[in-house]
């Protein structure tokens, strides 16, 4: 009967595991926090993925958005911006903590209120479907300075792009995004839903020069 009634919501493996023990049951679905080098396949997956978005930035996500594997290009558009990070290490390799942290990708968003408002609500939906991994990152994302005070948003267009723009400058380098998520179709495990892969694309001219420009530079 608990199945029938997860699979009538259609909710997430999680929030079904969370409805199993409500209900007294042991969760049908694994967490078996495995990484993509136990799942050769699927990380052949990921990999294909990656190197067709060349030469534009992609990267895959865990359900912690931690960056788990990104190609070329991410490294080569970012570089610039790494370079400049005054932050943990490990915040670098976590895509909501570097949007968040003043230390890290948020110090050169040119409107990150408004970018950081709406990612924020990206993050109270994993939340709200129960994933762990969200909610421990969103206690940690609170404590950083004015992250309290942007109220969860929903995204509104300027008219100008139909989608919202990662906007980022240093000095003279700037660089401007729109992004896609792509899923995993019909998962068994909590883990493997949780993945995504963001696939970031060149929101105006300037970028797009830029991607064909860095393509052709030596690593």
């Amino acid at each position: 009967m608990v199945r029938r009634f997860a699979d009538a919501l259609d909710l997430p493996l999680a929030e079904s595991n969370a409805l199993f023990v409500s209900a007294g049951f042991v969760p049908p679905f694994s967490e078996l926090r495995r990484s993509i080098a136990d799942m050769p396949q699927v990380g052949k997956a990921l990999n294909f993925i990656l190197g067709k978005q060349e030469p534009y930035p992609a990267i895959v996500i865990d359900g912690g958005w931690n960056i788990t594997a990104r190609n070329e290009a991410t490294r080569k558009f970012f570089a610039p911006f790494h370079a400049g990070y005054d932050a943990p290490p490990g915040v670098a390799d976590n895509a909501m903590l570097t949007v968040f942290h003043p230390g890290a990708l948020r110090r050169y968003m040119v409107d990150w209120r408004g970018f950081a408002a709406a990612f924020l609500q990206l993050l109270h939906r994993d939340v709200g479907r129960g994933s762990a991994p969200a909610a421990r990152l969103l206690a940690d994302v609170m404590r950083f300075p004015d992250v309290a005070s942007l109220a969860p948003s929903r995204i509104d267009s300027d008219g100008q792009f139909p989608l919202m723009t990662m906007r980022l400058r240093r000095d003279d380098y700037e660089i401007a995004f729109f992004s896609t998520f792509t899923h995993f179709a019909l998962p068994t495990d909590v883990d493997t839903e949780q993945l995504r892969i963001e696939c970031f694309f060149p929101a105006d001219a300037a970028t797009e020069a830029l991607a064909l420009e860095l393509s052709k530079a030596t690593t």
